[in-house]
């Protein structure tokens, strides 16, 4: 099994290099249960780690944002009534009383609206 993350292509190379040996000694038999299934497993162990490089790219992505900054950013330009539109709406005031709902908001200027 595979225990720590980093470039799989060499686990590729050596189970290419592994079924290739196989192949041209042993001929198109030459694949018992057990190698099979050692192929399986080095197979499945290295779907597991892309899967993990891939994970920890993503969070490494996610975690480079700072969105205290924006915020920060967007609440300096807050003035008084900015917003105040929004939390007059009917669908506002709905969603702020109703459980387990979510108020989808599209286009621009959503950060600004969020200092609200």
């Amino acid at each position: 099994m595979v225990k720590r993350t980093g470039d799989t292509s060499l686990l590729i190379i050596v189970l290419r290099f592994l079924a290739f040996f196989l192949l041209k000694t042993e001929g198109p038999r030459a694949f018992n249960v057990r190698q099979v299934s050692i192929l399986d497993d080095l197979r499945s162990d290295i779907i597991k780690a892309r899967k993990e490089e891939n994970r920890l790219r993503i969070m490494a992505w996610l975690s480079t944002a700072d969105p205290s900054k924006d915020h920060n950013i967007a609440r300096s330009k807050h003035e008084g009534t900015t917003g105040s539109w929004l939390l007059k709406l009917p669908q506002f005031q709905k969603w702020t009383v109703t459980d387990n709902s979510f108020l989808w908001m599209y286009g621009n200027g959503k950060l600004l609206i969020s200092t609200v």
